[in-house]
């Protein structure tokens, strides 16, 4: 008979547990937070209790009761303004994205596998949305001054007293919100600069957990200085940063994709039809391992060439030669690799492996330009290779990947140029506030009234020289 362990299940770690798994913005150095439990279900404010670790601001109060008020607007379709409305899963919407993220709730919660945003960067000259949680978004509209064109939005600025508060408010519900619509193995990106990046983290880790945190990749954003007239008197910062978080750990995580260096050539087959090329498995002495003395033993029939060393050990040398995957062609020794160890195979995520180039902001704007034939006043565009990039690695073909911070519209343009790449079948959904172009600006003489237009027509147009796939969408507002 099988010995019995004389101890129970702890019932109270296994529901610690599975809060986390449901609201791990209330665990905090695994205990729970009941005051931040009481602000999320109360109204009335909470006297706080113990001191602990966490981060607080003037307005996390109201960030709770954002989270918690439902939303009482509905979307409207915008046939009009769509391509090919009965066919395509693609879905653009115009409007404020905490009430489209509640709206979101119902049909797509745990159905996104990717969700990428580009927030505003709180610079104090990118705009601050206003939110109301008493409001209706049509008042919301109104009362911010919603012109039949669009939004007009205002500045954060340094001045205002409040300037990391306000941003904070505005950040978390909306990331609360956006991690309810991620799948169990869904991964969100946000891009962000040195200005929010540290807080960012904080609450990020707060609604996500911190166990969740996968990674903080470098992009180099640009190679020109933004203002080429104090450049010579002040630090040009190039560097911007993509945070990755994940519904369940790293370790939790199935593999992600890996793209290949380059198309390989297979020309050989074995006796079973199995495609494979040769890899010849020495290279010079001053390349990659040291101690490479080590790596010059004989193989017989094999000339290790002068200045050089073998690739392999001796062990690995056998083995190889034991398993017929050695072959010695012209006194040079060379591997056998079959196509499906190279091609099939699952690796996990390589950080290192953004640190090619994806491209800068001029080449988003160039892109941009190209297609639009007008530079419509976008400071910082991200390039669609970038966008194209993290959908291949983190998302499968037939996965939805969501947008609440569309912009000029790059990630629905990387989605659409990616499936018509892989055949992939990816639905994408963007959300853009009509965001009020100025009456100056290069746009508004373009014709484009506010940030959503310019983003419906950049897709179209993308759309159209992309040709295969899903290339339209449905518009909502």
């Amino acid at each position: 008979m099988d010995k019995v362990k004389n101890t129970s299940v702890n019932t109270g770690n296994e529901n610690l547990d599975k809060l986390r798994r449901i609201f791990p913005q209330f665990i905090k150095e695994n205990k729970i937070d009941f005051d931040a439990l009481n602000k999320f279900f109360k109204d009335e404010e909470v006297i706080a209790g113990e001191e602990k670790y966490g981060l607080n601001w003037a307005g996390k109060s109201n960030a709770f009761k954002l989270i918690r008020t439902p939303s009482v607007g509905t979307l409207t379709p915008q046939e009009k303004v769509s391509r090919d409305w009965d066919r395509t899963e693609n879905l653009f919407i115009e409007g404020d994205n905490l009430e489209v993220l509640k709206l979101l709730q119902k049909h797509y919660r745990e159905k996104i596998k990717m969700i990428y945003i580009d927030p505003p960067y709180n610079t104090g000259k990118d705009f601050i949305y206003k939110d109301n949680y008493t409001e209706n978004i049509s008042d919301y509209y109104e009362k911010t001054g919603q012109s039949k064109n669009g939004i007009k939005m205002t500045t954060n600025p340094e001045s205002a007293g409040r300037y990391h508060s306000d941003w904070l408010t505005m950040m978390y519900p909306r990331l609360f919100l956006a991690r309810n619509l991620l799948k169990e193995d869904g991964v969100i990106f946000i891009s962000i600069d040195d200005n929010e990046v540290a807080n960012l983290r904080l609450i990020m880790d707060e609604i996500f957990g911190e166990e969740n945190f996968y990674a903080q990749i470098n992009w180099t954003a640009r190679n020109k200085p933004m203002n080429a007239g104090t450049a010579r008197f002040k630090l040009q910062l190039s560097e911007e940063y993509i945070l990755v978080y994940g519904k369940i750990t790293m370790q939790e995580h199935k593999p992600f994709k890996l793209r290949s260096s380059g198309e390989k050539n297979y020309p050989f087959h074995d006796e079973k039809g199995l495609e494979y090329r040769l890899e010849e498995i020495q290279q010079r002495k001053n390349i990659g391992i040291k101690r490479s003395i080590k790596m010059e033993f004989e193989i017989p029939g094999a000339v290790l060439s002068n200045g050089y060393r073998w690739t392999i050990g001796p062990e690995t040398a056998v083995n190889l030669k034991n398993t017929n995957r050695l072959v010695i062609k012209n006194a040079k020794a060379l591997r056998i690799i079959y196509s499906n160890e190279e091609n099939n195979s699952d690796y996990h995520p390589l950080w290192a492996n953004f640190s090619e180039s994806c491209g800068t902001s001029e080449n988003g704007k160039a892109e941009l330009f190209s297609l639009l034939e007008n530079s419509v006043g976008f400071e910082t565009v991200k390039p669609v290779d970038l966008l194209k990039k993290l959908v291949f690695h983190f998302s499968d073909t037939n996965d939805n990947v969501l947008d609440f911070f569309a912009g000029s519209g790059t990630t629905a343009h990387a989605v659409m140029e990616l499936n018509a790449e892989d055949g992939g079948n990816r639905k994408w959904i963007c959300v853009q506030l009509p965001e009020a172009t100025d009456e100056d600006s290069e746009a508004y003489k373009a014709g484009y009234k506010n940030i959503a237009e310019i983003a419906r027509e950049r897709i179209r147009r993308a759309g159209k020289k992309i040709v295969k796939g899903d290339i339209d969408f449905k518009s909502l507002t």
